[in-house]
């Protein structure tokens, strides 16, 4: 059926999001910046969210995770359902989860490895979140596979070394394997390789497809950069202003792109040719029709 999703029907799912609202008091009343966003990611897919800077991509992300704290009076709502769990404002829960069931690849890198510690004192910390009792040596040789893995052919190096000591796309290579090395069930992807160049960037990116193939991982992979989000997600879901208002297979989205913001974004493309990128009209958007799916590629119903 033209549209259907790339993995077969049975394909467990393993994060559903629905009805997701999230709101911060503000001096006339609370201000909404989600607004009852719903997606799912089945086991081994690859779901891009997609939008400009301050779309909410990223916040739907944090929400995901529950790294909400610094959020204080923050108010949030809906359902976030891990392999059928609900984990929405269940901290003990998620943090539970977080760097073994459920794993996040953020966008600096190099900010999010700590810099006091040796790559190799992190990856024991994130191997002893799925087996507490895992022995040092064992640890170790886990840690020099997964680099093994992502192509750092000197693990012991690698291991031996802080985050500043390493290039950029050392330290990006060193975030994959970390998120991979305990097999988790999705991954949050946020804007990943986007400090690296584009041939870097490529490389990774290549390099992170072919181990979550592997694992059968599920992804959800946040970005604004079409281009890569062309050769690296099975399904895509616009974001605009903290609404999903179009949601397609990849293929469909750019055969197809039928939500005036969504034909913004891809006009908004630069062209070699020199052509002036357009702005985009707030009139261009509204949302008289707030959501278009295509059909086979319809979000279902669903109740918690």
């Amino acid at each position: 059926m033209p549209g259907a999703d790339p993995i077969q029907d049975g394909a467990p799912v393993v994060l559903r999001v629905a009805g997701l609202r999230l709101a911060f008091p503000g001096a006339r009343g609370p201000v909404e910046v989600l607004h009852g966003i719903s997606f799912h990611v089945r086991k081994g897919e690859k779901v891009a969210l997609v939008g400009e800077s301050g779309s909410g991509k990223s916040t739907a992300a944090r929400v995901v995770l529950g790294l909400t704290g610094e959020w204080g009076a923050a108010k949030v709502s809906g359902t976030v359902r891990l392999d059928g769990k609900d984990v929405l404002g269940d901290d003990a829960y998620i943090a539970g989860a977080r760097g073994d069931r459920v794993t996040m690849i953020f966008q600096d890198t190099v900010s999010a490895l700590n810099p006091t510690f040796t790559i190799r004192a992190q990856f024991r910390e994130v191997l002893r979140r799925a087996n507490r009792r895992i022995a040092h040596a064992e640890a170790d040789a886990r840690a020099r596979a997964a680099l093994a893995d992502v192509r750092l052919h000197d693990p012991d190096r690698v291991l031996d070394s802080f985050v500043f000591q390493l290039s950029g796309g050392m330290s990006q290579r060193v975030m994959i394997a970390l998120a991979l090395a305990n097999s988790p069930d999705l991954l949050v992807a946020d804007e990943p390789g986007s400090s690296l160049d584009v041939t870097v960037q490529a490389r990774t990116l290549a390099l992170m497809d072919a181990l979550i193939r592997k694992r059968g991982t599920g992804v959800l992979f946040i970005s604004h950069n079409l281009g890569v989000v062309r050769e690296f997600a099975d399904r895509i879901y616009v974001i605009y202003r903290g609404r999903i208002v179009e949601h397609a297979t990849t293929a469909q989205l750019f055969a197809d792109p039928r939500h005036p913001y969504t034909r913004a974004l891809f006009s908004a493309i630069p062209r070699l040719n020199g052509t002036q990128l357009p702005e985009i009209p707030e009139a261009s958007v509204a949302f008289a029709d707030p959501l278009i799916e295509h059909q086979g590629c319809v979000e279902p119903s669903w109740a918690p």
